[in-house]
């Protein structure tokens, strides 16, 4: 909730994204392996009522990137180098200086391909996207289901004050009361009727309405990059 990181956030979500505009690539040289990699990323995002976004995530698969188009090609976590390959990337934005340039001809060569690399590895992308929107949708629930129940918990302990006040101990001291003191009093008795009546509203009502503000309406996936990973030893 940070000013910074909303504004950041802003930025990055109001970039729009659809397959035919994926016109980048970026090929980065790996001094940490010897087999080429792409990686393409994704972005799933989970909205509820009102279009109010509930979850922003970025998905991304890896996998071998063959020149002989054999056997793994393209085939996404083959070895747990795919997997790994994220951390690897994280790594080379630090080594970045120091990395030699990508020679124009690897890089015509991979934009080249990039299309139909992008096409052949966008299922993959998708079928990540379900699983964790999936598991986001049910931790989702989970925290509605939380929240509404702390809802609930406020609510009956404000009804339970409310009747401790109506019964308590003011009663034994009524008599003890001016004349305006008793008015104050029963203006207070009456307003706090009214309350309890409006709580036993409110417990049937507010709890579902938290709940339903956490209901996804819509998922969306979209394209948000591709990166190869070249190896250094094949520049």
């Amino acid at each position: 909730q940070h000013p910074f990181v909303q504004r950041i956030l802003s930025r990055f979500r109001a970039q729009g994204y659809s397959a035919q505009d994926l016109s980048r690539v970026t090929v980065v040289p790996t001094p940490h392996d010897a087999i080429a990699r792409v990686i393409v990323f994704g972005r799933v995002s989970l909205f509820g009522p009102g279009a109010a976004r509930l979850h922003d995530e970025l998905v991304s698969v890896a996998a071998q990137w063959l020149e002989s188009k054999g056997a793994g090609h393209l085939r996404p976590f083959a070895d747990d180098a795919d997997r790994r390959a994220i951390e690897t990337l994280e790594a080379l934005f630090h080594e970045a200086p120091r990395l030699a340039p990508v020679p124009e001809a690897i890089q015509a060569r991979l934009a080249a391909t990039a299309s139909s690399d992008f096409s052949a590895l966008w299922q993959h992308v998708k079928d990540e996207a379900d699983s964790l929107a999936h598991a986001a949708e049910q931790k989702l629930t989970q925290r509605a289901a939380t929240e509404a129940e702390a809802l609930r918990q406020i609510l009956r302990t404000q009804r339970a004050a409310i009747v401790k006040a109506l019964e308590g101990r003011q009663l034994d001291l009524f008599g003890e009361l001016s004349v305006d003191e008793k008015k104050q009093w029963e203006n207070e008795k009456e307003h706090m009727r009214q309350r309890l009546i409006a709580i036993e509203r409110e417990l049937e009502s507010e709890p579902a309405e938290i709940e339903a503000l956490y209901q996804v309406s819509l998922q969306r996936l979209e394209p948000v990059g591709m990166v190869y990973l070249w190896p250094v030893t094949r520049m």
